[in-house]
């Protein structure tokens, strides 16, 4: 798709990872606080968002023009804005 162009969201990393976390914690039946698979959780997703990021830096540096930032702030104040943005 040679015309595509990439909307890439941005949010507080932290908040991102704490929520995903919590998120997948759930998913998994909240392993009790502290228990080896609860610990594991936050490090694993650090390497794949790590890893996510990487990727997207390096596809983004061969078609800069192909992406378009969004804060996911401003996303969620006014989205109709975002999208006259994005167009």
């Amino acid at each position: 798709f040679p015309d595509a162009c990439v909307i890439l969201t941005h949010r507080d990393p932290v908040a991102t990872l704490v929520s995903l976390s919590s998120l997948l914690a759930a998913y998994r039946g909240d392993p009790a606080p502290g228990s080896p698979e609860a610990r594991r959780i936050g490090p694993r997703q650090l390497r794949v968002y790590a890893q996510a990021t990487g990727h997207a830096r390096a596809v983004r540096a061969r078609r800069p023009e192909a992406f378009h930032d969004v804060e996911q702030t401003e996303l969620a104040a006014d989205p109709m804005a975002v999208v006259r943005g994005i167009y």
